[in-house]
């Protein structure tokens, strides 16, 4: 341990904490040395290390890091790399338990490429000065990179409550609306990976619907609204497809009327999950579509609107969402045959966007339960959300190409344009990249951490 305490300065410790200190407390400081393998840390993945048992009831008082090791990026330009030291606790929680991780330190440290990056002897600063563990729990380590935005072309028409399906490659977004007065805007557009073009016209107007296809000359939309108004006639039962040039009608053919639904899976066999009624009220409901027909599947566990999925019809994530009581930070997955609770998400969000797989999905912007932003992406891996990078421009309402699987788009919605503090429609357009990490030399990446606790 003792090249962990040589950086450590003893005194230094004690100037930062001063007054938090009494003088009859025993202060325990404690040194590790961490060997974490390189190929374990890669975007959207905690790496953990498990490092004491603390007493009940200490006081966690001082935390910081060194990476001994320099290291640099792969692939992209800029990467962030995570510390987060935090308890690990099991707690009850709706009838289940779920890991709860309370943080300490929650630092991105920014390495442009090309270059080597050692950060010897930085002193990380924790964001809360003291934390309390309640109960016979773990310190646990966690080290990760993250994932980094970056802007793309704009869209032609900045818009709210649209569509989105594709990839990153190959999308398509239709319909939608300006913001005060909100005018639907009839049209579909197409990326190709370097710039949106105008599509095919749809043939009805289509609000807070959605749109399924595995790239943007096959895609379903169905559902949603045809004009800007809490009317019930205004939902609609029609589905259409398209083939990259032109819409075709399948005619009145969705089962029930909802918008702000979530949706899943490709043109030819999709989900609709679950939305608000044309009555008010969310619907409990899945229906999946064979590419002939829609039929009644599993119900979800929690009703909601505006919440967002992505996947396929046999294997699909649900995220978020609004209740009548609360903003959602639960997930849940379906299986092709039920549909079960997954872990939480980091933070509550709706009116966010959602792309991926179960086991390789990512969430982006949206607004918490404070009618906040929600300022960071997160990564699931099929078990576990991380927090991940921020975005740069923040907004809600927006959509993703959701069929992606390594790169994400996020697209448009409303949020304040550049310049502007008026709340409006943006055009703005972020392609969220996976970031990952490898050694210059080979072996482990050497992290030396000393925290202490009274």
């Amino acid at each position: 341990m003792s090249g962990a305490l040589e950086y450590s300065i003893l005194n230094k410790i004690f100037r930062l904490l001063q007054t938090a200190v009494d003088v009859e407390d025993t202060v325990t400081i404690e040194s590790h040395s961490i060997n974490v393998t390189y190929k374990d840390i890669k975007a959207g993945r905690l790496y953990p290390v498990y490092l004491d048992d603390l007493p009940d009831r200490c006081c966690i008082l001082h935390t910081q890091l060194k990476v001994e090791t320099p290291f640099s990026t792969s692939t992209n330009p800029v990467i962030y790399a995570q510390f987060h030291l935090g308890l690990d606790e099991k707690e009850k929680i709706g009838g289940r338990e779920q890991l709860s991780k309370y943080g300490l330190l929650y630092n991105g440290l920014t390495i442009s490429s090309p270059g080597i990056f050692s950060p010897n002897g930085i002193l990380f600063k924790p964001n809360q000065s003291r934390i309390i563990n309640y109960g016979q729990n773990k310190l646990v380590a966690y080290f990760s990179i993250l994932g980094t935005w970056s802007v793309v072309d704009s869209v032609t028409y900045a818009r709210g409550y649209a569509s989105g399906a594709g990839t990153s490659s190959s999308a398509l977004i239709v319909g939608g609306s300006t913001y005060i007065p909100y005018n639907v805007i009839n049209s579909s557009e197409m990326y190709s990976g370097s710039s949106w073009v105008v599509g095919g016209t749809p043939l009805r107007s289509h609000v807070g619907g959605a749109l399924v296809g595995s790239n943007n000359t096959s895609c379903l939309m169905f559902a949603g609204k045809t004009a800007f108004s809490d009317s019930s006639t205004v939902y609609s039962l029609n589905c259409a497809y398209y083939d990259g040039v032109v819409w075709h009608d399948l005619g009145d053919i969705f089962p029930q009327r909802v918008a702000m639904l979530a949706y899943a899976g490709v043109k030819s066999s999709a989900l609709a999950i679950s939305g608000l009624l044309s009555g008010f009220g969310n619907s409990q409901s899945t229906f999946e579509y064979n590419n002939v027909s829609w039929s009644a599947a599993p119900q979800v566990n929690i009703a909601r609107s505006s919440a967002q999925a992505c996947g396929l019809s046999s294997y699909a994530l649900l995220t978020g969402g609004s209740t009548s009581q609360r903003i959602q930070s639960t997930s849940e997955t379906y299986n092709g045959v039920s549909w079960s609770m997954s872990e939480d998400m980091t933070i509550s969000r709706h009116m966010h966007t959602c792309s991926g797989r179960v086991s390789n999905a990512l969430i982006a912007n949206g607004t918490d339960n404070y009618a906040s932003w929600v300022k960071f992406s997160e990564e699931y891996d099929g078990t576990s959300w991380i927090a991940s990078a921020p975005n740069l421009k923040y907004r809600a309402r927006g959509c993703s190409a959701s069929y992606s699987t390594s790169t994400f788009l996020d697209i448009s919605g409303y949020g304040y344009p550049e310049g502007s503090t008026v709340w409006s429609a943006v055009d703005n357009v972020e392609l969220y990249s996976k970031g990952s990490l490898y050694n210059l030399t080979a072996g482990d990446l050497t992290i030396y951490l000393t925290y202490c606790y009274t």
